[in-house]
């Protein structure tokens, strides 16, 4: 249509075999579940028989006691034997079935720069691992270079000169701050339940009093945040604004220290940056297994980023159609 953006137009047939290979590995994944359930059933039946055939043994040997214990009981038996003694004999574990093999993406040339990456599915779209500093906020970078290649249109929504994304740093100060804003947004209510410090997260006073965190003066919480670095005491129970704010003061720390990307937080970084833009975001792990992210209730096309994570380093995929990644048959 005459709304539709060029970007649009080239993310469709990579978005259509993408949601192809989704469907396909979920509906394998319902077949295995259907046989496993079948294998289940089959053998809780046969333990439900063997439990019937136990309990009738029992009872007759019981009564058979009870009788012989009384005269009147002996008479009734006139002479019936005692019934033999029971053994209960567990059915044998059910073997899980054999599922289909996962669906993966396809490594070759390692996990550094240069390398590729080959989509699951009988199309097997090419990608070439894009590099980018190793600076802590590499996810940042990543969602930047992304965005700008794909839909530069949403960085300018956001408020970012889609320009100025070739400025790492900048972009980066931008984008974090505006996942740590979607982390309490409303809209986002649902992500709070998956917002809680790690044991080891420590963060400062003033991040503690910020998020609303009151842990009062000279009393045992507050003595054992000080005395722990800043972890917070296990006694202290968070509401759920207080964890929403601990983790956006997370995201915003910039990640030049470890504090500032190894955190609880950054698990939600790909499911806040696929809502925040409205796209879908594929992160490939450094064996090739994968996790999609993206917003709920949303229609039609939408910019797709593959980014893989390996070595604790984020790299963008390149989707490269016209150079497909080679790719040995299984």
């Amino acid at each position: 249509t005459g709304t539709d953006r060029p970007e649009d137009a080239t993310a469709r047939p990579a978005a259509a075999r993408a949601v192809r290979a989704v469907i396909e590995a979920r509906r394998a994944e319902l077949d295995m579940l259907r046989a496993e359930l079948d294998t289940l059933r089959a053998a809780a039946d046969r333990a439900a028989a063997e439990y019937h055939r136990v309990r009738a043994a029992t009872d007759r040997l019981t009564r058979w006691h009870r009788l012989n214990a009384t005269e009147e009981g002996r008479r009734r038996l006139d002479g019936l034997p005692e019934p033999p003694e029971v053994t209960f004999h567990a059915p044998p574990k059910p073997a899980r079935p054999a599922g289909p093999a996962r669906p993966v993406y396809t490594r070759t040339g390692g996990t550094g720069p240069g390398a590729r990456l080959a989509a699951p599915g009988p199309d097997r779209t090419g990608y070439t691992l894009h590099e980018l500093p190793e600076d802590g906020d590499a996810f940042f970078h990543a969602l930047a270079e992304g965005l700008r290649r794909t839909a530069p249109h949403l960085l300018a929504e956001a408020g970012i000169d889609p320009a100025a994304a070739a400025d790492p740093a900048a972009a980066a100060r931008a984008l974090r701050e505006r996942l740590a804003a979607a982390l309490t947004d409303p809209a986002n209510a649902d992500l709070l339940a998956f917002t809680a410090p790690d044991t080891g997260d420590a963060f400062t006073a003033a991040e503690a009093e910020a998020a609303g965190l009151d842990l009062g003066q000279d009393t045992p919480a507050r003595r054992e945040f000080d005395g722990l670095g800043g972890l917070i005491p296990h006694a202290v129970a968070l509401s759920e604004r207080v964890r929403a704010e601990l983790a956006a003061a997370q995201l915003r720390r910039p990640g030049t220290t470890g504090a500032g990307w190894d955190h609880s937080a950054a698990d939600l970084l790909p499911l806040l940056a696929a809502r925040a833009f409205g796209i879908r975001i594929t992160v490939v792990s450094g064996d090739g297994g994968f996790q999609d992210f993206a917003a709920p209730g949303a229609a039609g096309a939408r910019p797709h980023l593959v980014l893989s994570l390996a070595d604790r380093h984020y790299r963008l995929a390149v989707p490269d159609p016209a150079a497909p990644a080679t790719v040995p048959e299984p």
